[in-house]
């Protein structure tokens, strides 16, 4: 179909007249479409003490150090913070004559349990969205637009103790009795063994009014822990820290403050992968169910597939019932109609064309004269006085038998002939 200019422009308005005026314009399908592809996010958060159980555990602590700022080994005091209620960044220049000291504090924050498949864990499969790390300020001092960085920490560390072991330090990532154990690959957890070379993200303002929160982009860590890499935590510094000479301190609230709601949070939004709609199942095979023969119970048992779904085939155990059982009542069988049997058409005899006898007169025979003997009268024929004469045949004793002996076998022949037939049809 060919359109022409006037036509498409003319198609064109009436588009958009009900793309404003309709109650559910064009696009609509597209925007729920979207709306609902949005609300497959996911976000979730993880604080001490939600409710998550082990998958909110937050293991944080402060290290420290106060050395010779042109010593090769940084010597003086290295220090652990076991109690986790407030985590500290710290900078402090000294100069006392000749020597300069320098006071540096950095804080370790981790949540390992965040990935996995259980309950409340992020699926390693998913798409992260987002994930950002909120720490409550709670004093702060020093001069404006301090900033802070955050690097992923790439050895194990525990902020457990447990025995002769302690929190983290600024030389050892779990103190010991033995000076020489657990120690980290560069002091303070430093780049490039011990934490990652370039920060997770760009730095990040601190604000100035306590109770405001530090809000961290932390997605690339997130990431790479999703990926496969060890969820070993986070490192924070100051990113001034070796730059002027002013005094920096900023204080935020560690998991075990007693302000629940101050506690460190990480946040976290991520799309779960999508999962495909299940394959339509196969139809059932059709399988005969045997059946117990009369006088047996306990009929044929259905063999299941794995999803008790198909029945793939029969238990065949048939037992001798207990009680007979009830047999249905014999079928009556109707005899068969008789057939009728026709009867035999009688033919009469043909009279015979000749008599062997003459037939007598039907007139009076006068009486005999008295005028002979009796003798006479016996002898002397006495003559027919009918007027009409009965012609007679003279047949011979013999043929007579014969001819009554042939028409009496021709007659039963043809009547037997005729009986067959007719039970034949």
């Amino acid at each position: 179909m060919i359109y022409h200019t006037k036509q498409l422009f003319f198609l064109g308005v009436l588009l958009l007249v009900a793309n404003a005026f309709l109650p559910n314009p064009i696009g609509g399908e597209f925007a729920n479409g979207l709306q609902a592809a949005q609300s497959e996010q996911v976000t979730v958060t993880y604080q001490l003490g939600d409710g998550k159980g082990s998958v909110s555990e937050t293991d944080d602590g402060t290290i420290s150090t106060r050395y010779l700022e042109d010593s090769n080994v940084r010597s003086g005091e290295y220090e652990g913070q076991g109690d986790s209620s407030e985590l500290n960044l710290k900078f402090l220049k000294e100069t006392s004559g000749s020597e300069t000291t320098l006071s540096v504090k950095r804080f370790l924050i981790g949540f390992p349990n965040i990935i996995g498949g259980g309950a409340s864990q992020i699926p390693s499969d998913a798409t992260l969205v987002s994930a950002k790390l909120k720490l409550t300020l709670s004093v702060i001092s020093g001069p404006e637009n301090m900033r802070v960085n955050a690097y992923r920490v790439l050895q194990r560390w525990q902020e457990t103790e447990s025995g002769y072991l302690r929190a983290p330090s600024w030389r050892q990532y779990q103190r010991s009795v033995t000076e020489g154990e657990n120690r980290w690959e560069n002091h303070g957890v430093d780049v490039p063994k011990s934490s990652e070379s370039v920060p997770i993200s760009a730095e990040v303002a601190i604000p100035r009014t306590p109770e405001d929160l530090l809000v961290i982009d932390v997605a690339s860590a997130v990431k790479a822990w999703m990926g496969g890499e060890p969820n070993y935590g986070l490192m924070l510094r100051f990113f001034e820290e070796t730059i002027g000479s002013s005094f920096r301190l900023a204080s935020f609230y560690g998991s075990e403050s007693q302000v629940a709601d101050s506690r460190p949070e990480l946040e976290i939004v991520y799309m779960p992968k999508a999962v495909p709609p299940p394959p339509e199942p196969e139809p059932c095979r059709e399988v005969f169910m045997p059946v117990c023969p009369e006088g047996f119970a306990s009929g044929p048992t259905g063999v299941y597939d794995g999803d008790a779904r198909c029945v793939i085939g029969y238990d065949f155990r048939c037992n001798e019932a207990t009680e007979p059982p009830v047999s249905a009542p014999a079928p009556v069988v109707l005899p068969p109609a008789p057939v009728p049997v026709p009867k035999p058409t009688v033919i009469p005899a043909p009279k015979p064309t000749s008599s062997l006898v003459p037939e007598p007169s039907s007139e009076q025979v006068p009486a005999p004269s008295s005028s002979g003997t009796p003798e006479e009268l016996v002898q002397k024929p006495q003559p027919a006085t009918s007027t009409s004469s009965v012609k007679t045949e003279e047949i011979r004793p013999g043929e007579a038998l014969n001819r009554i002996f042939k028409f009496i076998q021709k007659n039963i022949l043809e009547t037997w002939d005729r009986v067959i037939k007719l039970f034949k049809y």
